[in-house]
């Protein structure tokens, strides 16, 4: 589906939403004038529209146009461009120009792409040269012959800085956004760091999806660690007023994609409040029934940050204390016995926060609860106190199973996560909580109600187009391991002397029996070799297990070997380790 055809339906109109979360949060005074280069049809100008403020809507050669500038010197409270620069051969240029079609108070606002992002390190290819790591070589392999026809360019954080800079702009601030200019679902300002975990809030988007082989949201826990958060960010918003009044916005949550009725703005303030805002009156109810939830959880003796209504929007105290999910985690790793006390007491409050009208029966359905609160997670809480404190209790069922709930505290907790998979597996917990028994259901039920909060029935083309594959990105990483004719030799052309050699199959369960199933009959197995010494001597469907060590007795070329194992590194190095 071409991008025209996004924009003819429903998907179409939730995709620009999504790009409004880009500046949706910025406040203009009312009756401002705001000049944006680019088209009437563009998402970013309705922001200001549905506003009611003034908007011009202007090409960039008209910017430097004598005639034009002078007949709009000094006319505009906001100039905004995004992607603007990047398209231009002398970027400097028009920021000199753009100064002087500013009111003394005016204010310019940048969308860049940072040629250091984090995505392009992934393997996300140039939106300008549609190739691999051109940005990240400062395009020193484009646009260094005459006949290079310029397409554009990013540019880093300290290269934007510095074109500022040399054209007289004296005040700039950063604003880091995650996934993209595109998809800004998450915004931080630049001496503002994220305290709670990435890895199960982003979700990464790509330009071309197919060539990335790195798990994006995985690596910003490091990042932020080594200091290198915001200058490898994928994109930037940047804020340049002339009077050197800056937002006190310091980081953004959108969530525009959930369309005008669920749509809601995350604001943390610098003056330390908390605003959650919703774009359109269609939203504003929302904001009501979450104080009204959070009041009702109070009342049954549930932790809960203080939340009022102040104009249109909810607001709240920001509290600098440790998420309750960062909280579990440093138990995971340093106390494993108070971990499952702590989480043990969590699920203790889904329990109590809300008349019990039906007890658990024991047959894996738990207890129901007259009023289930869906976001009671680690992540919609903070450790304060010896206890958890709850925030941001936006949705609530009546007659709502209790283990839903829990199943999403266990779920939410390890999302994203696979060095907490390995030191303890999730099925000790869903265990421990009851939760095998019925747990396609509760996995269900979080399924259809993401799925609906986030429209991804109606983005799900859209996705496609710009969400990575997980076979895609592990079969990538697996071709940069080896050579293109051992690529081809061990993960595609498996077959070849299959029929003409003895046949041996490495490891006797699930994968072994599906190979035998699917081509037992056109590849006759010689042997099945194990390392598990209980298994020597058995028989697979009439063959026989045998150790790996046997396979030495055969002559090179005699033989051919398949792992039938999931985790098949440690086999591979096994296996090459004896001369195989």
């Amino acid at each position: 589906m071409t991008m025209e055809q996004f924009e003819t339906n429903e998907t179409g109109q939730l995709i620009q939403e999504i790009k409004k979360g880009l500046l949706n949060w910025y406040d203009l005074k009312q009756g401002s004038t705001v000049l944006y280069l680019g088209g009437k049809e563009d998402s970013y100008p309705h922001i200001w529209l549905e506003k009611n403020m003034e908007v011009v809507c202007a090409l960039p050669k008209d910017t430097v146009n004598p005639q034009w500038s002078q007949e709009h010197n000094g006319k505009f409270d906001c100039l905004l461009a995004v992607c603007t620069l990047e398209t231009e051969k002398e970027p400097k240029k028009f920021l000199k120009a753009w100064k002087e079609l500013l009111k003394p108070t005016g204010v310019l606002l940048l969308g860049m792409n940072n040629r250091f992002g984090l995505k392009y390190f992934c393997g996300d290819r140039d939106p300008y040269t549609e190739r691999n790591f051109d940005g990240i070589e400062g395009y020193r392999r484009v646009y260094s012959n005459n006949e290079d026809n310029f397409m554009g360019r990013c540019y880093s954080k300290g290269e934007i800085r510095s074109m500022l800079e040399n054209t007289g702009w004296e005040h700039i601030k950063f604003y880091s956004v995650l996934s993209d200019l595109d998809n800004p679902r998450l915004i931080y300002a630049e001496n503002y760091l994220p305290n709670e975990d990435l890895s199960n809030r982003l979700f990464p988007t790509y330009h071309y999806p197919n060539t990335v082989f790195l798990e994006e949201e995985g690596l910003y826990d490091g990042l932020i660690k080594n200091g290198m958060f915001h200058v490898i960010a994928n994109s930037y918003v940047v804020e340049c007023p002339m009077d050197g009044k800056f937002s006190d916005v310091i980081h953004v949550t959108s969530s525009m994609e959930r369309g005008r009725e669920a749509a809601l703005l995350t604001i943390i303030h610098g003056s330390g409040i908390v605003e959650k805002r919703a774009p359109y009156e269609e939203g504003r109810k929302r904001l009501e029934r979450l104080i009204w939830h959070s009041k009702e959880l109070a009342d049954h003796r549930i932790p809960v940050i203080e939340a009022r209504m102040e104009k249109d929007s909810c607001v709240m105290e920001y509290r600098e204390e440790e998420s309750g999910q960062l909280y579990l985690k440093r138990l995971l790793y340093t106390d494993r016995e108070k971990f499952f006390t702590e989480m043990d007491h969590f699920r203790d409050m889904i329990l109590q926060s809300s008349e019990i009208v039906r007890p658990d029966r024991g047959d894996g359905e738990g207890a129901i609860l007259k009023k289930g609160y869906l976001d009671m997670v680690p992540l919609n809480s903070f450790h304060i106190h010896d206890t958890f404190v709850f925030y941001d209790q936006e949705f609530c069922e009546e007659d709502y199973p209790a283990n839903e709930i829990i199943w999403r505290m266990v779920a939410t907790f390890y999302a994203g996560d696979m060095e907490a998979m390995k030191v303890l597996p999730r099925d000790l917990l869903l265990e421990r909580y009851g939760l095998m028994k019925n747990l396609r259901k509760w996995q269900k039920m979080e399924w259809d109600f993401l799925g609906k909060l986030r429209k991804e029935k109606e983005l799900d083309h859209y996705h496609r187009s710009c969400w990575r594959n997980g076979e895609v990105v592990y079969a990538n990483r697996q071709r940069m391991n080896y050579s293109v004719a051992d690529y081809e030799r061990l993960f595609v052309d498996i077959f070849r002397h299959a029929d003409s050699r003895k046949l041996i199959l490495f490891g006797s369960g699930t994968f072994a029996k599906k190979f035998l199933a699917l081509y037992g009959r056109d590849y006759p197995v010689y042997w099945v070799v194990d390392n598990k010494k209980e298994n020597w001597g058995k028989e697979l469907e009439g063959i026989p297990i045998e150790p790996p060590k046997r396979i030495k007795e055969l002559e090179s070329g005699e033989y051919k070997v398949l792992i039938c194992i999931k985790n098949y590194i440690s086999v591979m190095k096994q296996l090459e380790d004896m001369g195989v």
